[in-house]
């Protein structure tokens, strides 16, 4: 999933803007189909901005860490969502990012 899509664009090439979440960003298999459908627009032509916001579930995820009112409740949700995305990195074959735990983001 690592690999990189390339194909060259001139500058006066059009912008399209391709807005992905939720489920469409929460699994290999839709960040594969979103890799083929930048692919196919980039082969078109186009320059491609991708938008991104959080995966199905973690805007939801982050409400509930906001109502916490013990830290190390807080803690346990913030590590709950890193780890959500530390394993979907794993299976993408991504670096991992070690500073991104959720202690050192509620600190």
């Amino acid at each position: 999933m690592s690999e990189m899509v390339s194909a060259s664009t001139g500058v006066d090439a059009r912008w399209v803007v391709m807005k992905f979440g939720g489920s469409s960003v929460a699994s290999v298999p839709c960040w594969q189909a979103i890799r083929d459908l930048v692919a196919r627009r980039r082969a078109e032509g186009a320059r491609v901005l991708v938008v991104v916001s959080a995966l199905s579930g973690v805007t939801d995820a982050l409400r509930q860490l906001s109502k916490c009112a013990d830290r190390d409740q807080r803690v346990e949700a913030a590590t709950a969502i890193a780890r959500r995305h530390h394993d979907l990195l794993q299976l993408m074959g991504l670096p991992q990012p070690d500073e991104m735990t959720g202690k050192s983001l509620i600190q």
